[in-house]
């Protein structure tokens, strides 16, 4: 019984991939790999080039992605699987056929262990994630917190030079204007043809509102491996409504230029040589306003629905009490009961 199994059970029963694909590989006349990774996180998976593409579906015939699918075991319970999702996997319960895209790959999978996230002993931990026994191409197979560490120094003390050379370039506009002060600094710093400093236009960019930021958390809130597109999202955010703090209310044009903005986020510093927005007229702001108020209303309504069914929100309603002993009525009760009882015997 695969739902009343525990995962001890599975593990007693779990057969030997390595002898199942070589049967299976030599019985088809088809290529099987198999291998075995370390503890690795859903972002490991998603970006591995076989792992990242096995997906299965549910009832609904929506593809669920496996970095989703592993950490919903019951040892970790980080994401949570819908009613018509294929049901959380148990530790050595082999879950597929999964299936990469257009079917050009397809797997099983098992997990023999997880583990909380948990903050390091020490900077030197160190570990091999064995991806590059599934995936052959696979990068950063070495796991090493000293060198993140070191690089996320590295970009810090980098970051320090970006602000001397922003410096440095406000100067050369002052002296050269935009386009010689852009070509003198690519004859200073360019390393190649490729990596050149350009003015780059931003055209139509619109800000995003917190409701916006908060739908995407709700989105990808079941999808860890998505957790860097959010915080690019984020940091989008933030860069636009820095740019838009620089403008007073109703002001179009920013004068102040040229100026150097520093964003930490990105570790980066901008230096702004024209800022405009467009404001919208009363009638576009009526049309937009229309149609928030609605979609508001129809998520409400929606959410309200579901509430409003819920056995308890009904119980509410019809003020409904069991009765106690005390206030029920005994039909059979001689006392309560008017005129009197004919005899039922003949």
């Amino acid at each position: 019984d695969f739902d009343r199994a525990s995962s001890e059970d599975f593990k007693k029963a779990a057969s030997d991939y390595v002898a199942a694909a070589q049967q299976a590989g030599k019985k088809h006349d088809i290529s099987v790999h198999t291998g075995r990774t370390a503890l690795i996180t859903a972002q490991d998976i998603q970006s591995d080039e076989y792992l990242g593409m096995l997906t299965i579906k549910g009832q609904s015939q929506v593809p669920v992605r496996l970095a989703t699918i592993a950490l919903a075991i019951e040892e970790l319970g980080i994401t949570k699987l819908g009613p018509f999702d294929m049901p959380a996997p148990k530790m050595y319960q082999s879950v597929g056929p999964m299936r990469g895209a257009a079917g050009r790959i397809v797997g099983v999978v098992r997990i023999i262990d997880a583990a909380a996230a948990a903050v390091p002993e020490d900077i030197n931990l160190t570990y091999k994630k064995n991806l590059s026994e599934i995936s052959s191409d696979s990068e950063d197979d070495i796991y090493s917190l000293k060198e993140i560490v070191t690089d996320d120094y590295k970009r810090l003390k980098a970051a320090e030079v970006a602000g001397s050379k922003a410096d440095e370039l406000l100067k050369l506009i002052t002296e050269l204007g935009w386009d010689g002060a852009v070509g003198k600094f690519n004859e200073l710093y360019a390393k190649n043809d490729v990596e050149v400093f350009e003015i780059t236009t931003w055209d139509g960019i619109a800000r995003s509102s917190a409701a916006d930021i908060e739908l995407i958390h709700k989105q990808f809130a079941n999808d860890p491996a998505s957790a860097d597109a959010v915080n690019m999202a984020v940091i989008q955010k933030r860069l636009v409504d820095k740019f838009y703090s620089l403008l007073a209310p109703r002001q179009t044009d920013f004068t102040n230029v040229p100026m150097i903005v520093q964003f930490q986020p990105q570790a980066a510093y901008y230096i702004i040589k024209s800022l405009s927005r467009n404001l919208p007229s009363r009638a576009e702001y009526d049309q937009a306003r229309t149609k928030i108020a609605y979609s508001l209303e129809y998520i409400d309504g929606q959410s309200m629905t579901l509430d409003f069914l819920l056995p308890d929100n009904i119980l509410n309603r019809m003020e409904f009490k069991w009765a106690g002993p005390d206030e029920a009525d005994d039909a059979n009760s001689v006392e309560e009961t008017s005129g009197d009882i004919p005899d039922a015997t003949s």
